[in-house]
Formats: C-alpha cells, sequence, structure tokens
C-alpha cells in the first residue's frame, strides 16, 4: 500500500517501528499502521493543563477498550478542554481493540503529543482527541487521509462495481435491522478468479442519516484522490467513518 497525504517517509519508518515493539509487548496479533494526521497549531508544552487534560483521557480510552468497541470521553473545562474517542472495528476482538488502542496512544505520544488535535488511523481502531467539539457529524471531512495501492487494475467497469458494490454496502449498514450497528462488509464477483471485498463503518453513536452522509462524501472522495478509481485497493479514512475495498480478502475467507 502507499501511504498518502501529509505523512513524511522518516515518519513512516519510525511508526512502523513502534507499532510492531508495541504489538509484541500487548497482543498475538500484528496491527497495521494506516495514517495520522498532525493539526499544525500552536504546539502544547508538555508542562500544561492541557497536556494533563489529554492523558487523563488516553488513561480512560485505554481502560475502556477491554470493554467496548466504541468510547468517548472529556477532560477539562474552558480551553483546556480535551475531547477524545477511541473506535474499533466490530470484526476485531476486545484483546486486539485494547492492544490497538494502546499502540495508537503510544504514537501519540512520540509524534504528536504537542498538538491540539490529531487523528491516528490503524486498521484495527482509530483513535481522535481535539480541544473543538467532536459531536456526531456526517458532514465533517477534516483531518481526512487515504491509503490505496499504486496498482491499477485494466478492465474499465472496474470503477463501477467498485462504486456499486460501496453503496449497496452503505445502505445495508445504515439499515435499521443490521448488526453491528453501521458496519457491514462483504465480495462482489469481479472475475472468474477475481472478487471486489468491500467495507464500510460509521461511529455507532451516529443517527442513520449521519452514517449514510459521512460514507457517501467519503465514497464521493475516492475518485479524487486514489488512481481515478482504478486501484487494487483503497481506504478512505474520515474523522468518523472509514470505508474500505480490496481485490483480496481482508475480513472474512474467500469462499
Amino acid at each position: 500500500m502507499t501511504i498518502q497525504k501529509n505523512v513524511f517517509p522518516i515518519l513512516q519508518i519510525l511508526l512502523i517501528i513502534i507499532t510492531k515493539t508495541t504489538t509484541a509487548q500487548t497482543t498475538e496479533t500484528q496491527l497495521n499502521y494506516l495514517a495520522v494526521q498532525c493539526t499544525y497549531s500552536e504546539p502544547i508544552s508538555t508542562n500544561t493543563t492541557y497536556h494533563a487534560n489529554l492523558l487523563t483521557a488516553f488513561s480512560n480510552l485505554l481502560s475502556h477498550s477491554t470493554i467496548n468497541h466504541f468510547f468517548f470521553t472529556s477532560s477539562g473545562l474552558g480551553p483546556d478542554l480535551v475531547n477524545a474517542f477511541y473506535l474499533c472495528r466490530p470484526d476485531f476482538s476486545l484483546a486486539t481493540c485494547h492492544a490497538c488502542v494502546n499502540a495508537t496512544i503510544e504514537t501519540f505520544k512520540n509524534f504528536c503529543i504537542g498538538r491540539k488535535e490529531t487523528i491516528v488511523w490503524y486498521q484495527e481502531c482509530m483513535i481522535r482527541y481535539t480541544n473543538n467539539s467532536i459531536s456526531p457529524s456526517g458532514n465533517q471531512t477534516e483531518p481526512w487521509s487515504f491509503v490505496y495501492s499504486t496498482l491499477n487494475v485494466s478492465e474499465s467497469n472496474f470503477p463501477m462495481l467498485v462504486n456499486t458494490t460501496m453503496r449497496e454496502l452503505i445502505s445495508e449498514a445504515v439499515s435499521v435491522e443490521h448488526t453491528p450497528r453501521f458496519f457491514a462488509y462483504g465480495k462482489a464477483n469481479f472475475t472468474a478468479f477475481v472478487g471486489l471485498y468491500g467495507m464500510v463503518f460509521c461511529r455507532p453513536d451516529f443517527a442513520p442519516e449521519d452514517c449514510e452522509i459521512c460514507l457517501t462524501l467519503a465514497l464521493g472522495m475516492m475518485s479524487s484522490c486514489c488512481g481515478n478509481g482504478l486501484s487494487f485497493r483503497t481506504a478512505i479514512l474520515l474523522p468518523n467513518c472509514q470505508l474500505r475495498y480490496d481485490t483480496a480478502p481482508f475480513i472474512f475467507p474467500s469462499p
């Protein structure tokens, strides 16, 4: 995969090293780093009230990651307020969720602890913190990132198949009857030998219409950032939702 959007090569290498080290200590499963967005605002010193509140928020997130796949917390007041949440993919175990939250916090501490707003995405989870509101909103698209393969599919009908498949998954995810809430995945037949695998999910505290708006916006961003819709694999990472497709299975075994 090719990491894109404001992630520098040296930072990528260091993040991979930290991820592997943290993983070896906390879980039997290899965690997979995707991207980071550190908002380049005024740096925050480690001896400030905001920094202390951030560490409290991290502690709250970590303590809940063994019992829930999603948790929101706030720490502090006024200009020192920290809002934060983690979101783990529902198909991963709580043990993996906990390990991923722990690894993500270590990533923050090493690279983004001096910033008032940051998001780190792994395949298994994501964490966002900010001094602004992070109430559920389907229209929010910043900060965001993406990951895609530089190898392209030659068949011209591939983007149409991706669009159709992902829209079907979005409709499934926001259906009232669907469980787990706002998470759906599936497979479409691309060729006799290759399948198209897709996944979508949102924060579980969304309203259905907000989840649908968020995922639809993410789908619309795919063609402009990631190989003109012909990439073998693409993930769009927004603050409140994600979607991904691949020509290889990444959630369930190929039938």
